[in-house]
C-alpha cells in the first residue's frame, strides 16, 4: 500500500476470495521525510536533466553491491536543472543512486 507522502507498507494473514471485500483490515502507514536536491556534472557544475534518483536503506540487500541497473517505483527524474524531489522517504541511513544513460559516470547529488 503506498500513498503520497508516506513510506511503503504491507500486512499479511488477510485472505480475500477473487471478487470478494474484507472488512475491518487496518495497515498502518508511517509519514516519510522529503529528500530535495541537484545531481550536476561534477566538472562542470552544471545540471544534469533527466537523472534517474533512489533511494535505499543503508542496512538494506538493495544497499550491497553494485547498484541497480533498472528503475523501480520509488525512482524519481531530474528536471532540465538537475532538481529532484522525492516524498515517502524513510528516515535514517539511506544509499542514494544516481545514473543517467548518457552521461559518464561523474554525477554528484547535493542537497
Amino acid at each position: 500500500m503506498t500513498a503520497k507522502g508516506y513510506q511503503p507498507a504491507r500486512t499479511s494473514g488477510v485472505t480475500v476470495e477473487e471478487g470478494g471485500t474484507a472488512d475491518g483490515v487496518e495497515v498502518l502507514i508511517t509519514r516519510g521525510t522529503t529528500l530535495k536536491g541537484r545531481v550536476s556534472d561534477a566538472t562542470t557544475g552544471a545540471g544534469v536533466a533527466n537523472a534517474t534518483v533512489s533511494t535505499a536503506s543503508a542496512g538494506s540487500a538493495a544497499g550491497r553491491g553494485p547498484a541497480p541497473a533498472a528503475a523501480s517505483d520509488g525512482d524519481v527524474t531530474t528536471d532540465t536543472d538537475g532538481n529532484f524531489e522525492m516524498e515517502g522517504v524513510p528516515t535514517g541511513k539511506q544509499l542514494l543512486h544516481v545514473s543517467h544513460p548518457t552521461t559518464p559516470t561523474r554525477l554528484r547529488a547535493s542537497r
